[in-house]
């Protein structure tokens, strides 16, 4: 035998072989016995110092149902959500389980107008498309474009096209007052946002409470609290002002960044289709992200390791009219020590 031997990769494809042929009857038996087996044609001896096991498992797991006794449909792999209102539907993770990865799919059919909420656009506020220009923030960055209102203005949460570039990006939108040509003291902010690395994607979040605005100037934006983040620019012209921290400075003349104002509950007002959905997970905001024509986000960064069997609760609220279809959980995830 050499000095030191490790042989962790093979033996880990070699186990994960035979878990697969244990498994193909759809369940593992609750203990498996493994026997190594050493051998050598020379005298010799051997002492194997550590054996650690870890296992990565992967399940889908379909959603309890409502939590709140909302006339809500629940099938096999999928919970159906009727709206305008707040629900919510529990994930039972496997006891012990380590989320690495969770990806949640969900679909939005809207039905008619709005109860609620509607959008008012500031410099386009389309989905972002390939390609599109954009500003790279940095933590403690920020950037805002210039609005100007006609007429005073409520205005319940912004809305821009963001793409983050690492894990652990985090944010909040941002509606600043002008001061003397540029952004300044805060009329109103979001809770952190935080975001998971992917395409370009249409972020938003509404203020705790609708932020009343004159008519004239105003400044929609974001700052950025952690990792790194890119906001579309398309090609729209205005003004916008960056800021590393300290004092603002105008950007030059050029395609500003896309931000959309969201407007307060008005009865009767028609969305188009456009409709926000406000996911959060234990009270946490999570960003939803256009995925293949479905809506979804990733999950494992907001599900702590359950102590029992309480459900994770992800709930979903909108002013909106219309039915989400909420689809079994794609989990990734290694087991607790016992």
């Amino acid at each position: 035998f050499p000095a030191i031997g490790a042989w962790g990769d093979r033996l880990a494809s070699a186990l994960a072989e035979g878990v697969a042929r244990l498994g193909d009857g759809g369940i593992l038996p609750a203990q498996i016995a493994l026997e190594l087996a050493l051998e050598d044609d020379a005298p010799s001896a051997a002492e194997v110092t550590a054996f650690a096991l870890d296992w990565r498992l992967s399940a889908l797991i379909a959603p309890n149902g409502s939590q709140n006794g909302a006339p809500n449909g629940v099938g096999a792999d999928k919970a159906v959500l009727r709206f305008p209102g707040r629900r919510a539907v529990g994930f039972t993770l496997p006891a012990g389980a380590r989320p690495e990865t969770a990806a949640l799919r969900l679909s939005w059919r809207p039905q008619g107008g709005t109860s609620g909420q509607g959008s008012a656009s500031a410099a386009g506020a389309e989905a972002p498309a390939p390609g599109m220009l954009g500003l790279g923030l940095d933590p403690g960055e920020a950037v805002a474009l210039r609005v100007d209102l006609a007429v005073p203005e409520a205005v319940a949460g912004l809305a821009a096209p963001l793409a983050a570039i690492v894990a652990g990006t985090a944010l909040r939108l941002v509606l600043w007052d002008d001061l003397r040509g540029a952004p300044g003291p805060v009329r109103a902010e979001s809770e952190v946002l935080t975001l998971v690395p992917g395409p370009a994607a249409m972020v938003a979040a509404r203020f705790p409470a609708p932020a009343f605005c004159p008519a004239g100037p105003v400044w929609a934006g974001l700052r950025l609290t952690s990792g790194r983040a890119v906001l579309s620019t398309p090609a729209a012209q205005g003004i916008a002002a960056r800021s590393a921290g300290g004092a603002w400075s105008l950007l030059a003349p050029g395609p500003v960044p896309a931000v959309t104002r969201l407007a307060p509950a008005v009865p009767g007002v028609a969305d188009g289709g456009r409709t926000a959905l406000h996911l959060s997970v234990g009270g946490t905001a999570v960003a939803l992200a256009d995925r293949d024509g479905d809506l979804g986000a990733e999950l494992a960064p907001h599900l702590a390791a359950p102590s029992g069997a309480a459900p994770a609760e992800i709930a979903i609220e909108t002013d909106g009219r219309g039915i989400a279809t909420v689809y079994a959980l794609a989990l990734t995830y290694s087991l607790a020590p016992p």
